[in-house]
C-alpha cells in the first residue's frame, strides 16, 4: 500500500453469502491549491514588537490540509480581543513592510 491509498475488506452480500470484490485500495484524491499558504498567528503581547509575536501556524498547498488544520485549531471566536489569525502565501509575511505587501490591504471578519 503506497501513501494517499485506504486499505479495505472484502465485503459480503447479505442474502446468498455470496463474496463480492472490493479493490486492494481505494485512492484518495487530494485537491491542490495553485500555491502554498501559510497560516499565521500573532499573539496579544503587546510588551514584544510586531514581528515577535508572529508565528507561523502551518503552511498548506491542497484543500483537505487547509480543513484538516481548521478543524483541529481554536477558532477565531475563542481567541482574545487582541489576537489574529493571517493566511498569506507562503513565503511572505503578515508585515506591511515586505516588497510583496506594500500596495495591499486587509479583510478584517470580526466575529
Amino acid at each position: 500500500m503506497t501513501d494517499g491509498e485506504v486499505e479495505s475488506n472484502e465485503a459480503y452480500a447479505s442474502e446468498n453469502d455470496n463474496i463480492v470484490s472490493i479493490p486492494e485500495t481505494v485512492e484518495r484524491t487530494l485537491h491542490p491549491l495553485k500555491q502554498k499558504w501559510t497560516y499565521w498567528y500573532l499573539n496579544d503581547d503587546r510588551l514584544s514588537n510586531w514581528e515577535a509575536r508572529l508565528k507561523p501556524v502551518c503552511t498548506f498547498g491542497t484543500v483537505e490540509e487547509f480543513w484538516a488544520l481548521y478543524n483541529n485549531i481554536r477558532p477565531p471566536s475563542a481567541l482574545n480581543n487582541s489576537c489574529d489569525y493571517n493566511v498569506f502565501k507562503a513565503g511572505i509575511q503578515p508585515m506591511w513592510e515586505v516588497p510583496e505587501n506594500l500596495k495591499g490591504g486587509r479583510w478584517l471578519i470580526n466575529v
